[in-house]
């Protein structure tokens, strides 16, 4: 179950962090960020597991 959004946080900036859309132009960045949610998950959380067919990507900020 989700927790709350964290607010304050930029979005297209921890985007453009990541090797996977570090080449991407601002107003790229910023088009994905205004379809992004930031979702927190409890500790020990599963949000996904290996061999599921998945329809969202995830950035994990915190975790593993």
């Amino acid at each position: 179950m989700p927790c709350q959004e964290s607010p304050g946080t930029d979005p297209a900036a921890l985007l453009k962090k990541t090797l996977v859309f570090s080449s991407l132009h601002e107003d790229e960045l910023r088009a994905l960020a205004e379809t992004s949610e930031e979702v927190r998950y409890p500790a020990g959380t599963a949000i996904g597991r290996q061999g599921e067919t998945g329809d969202l990507a995830y950035l994990l900020l915190q975790g593993k």
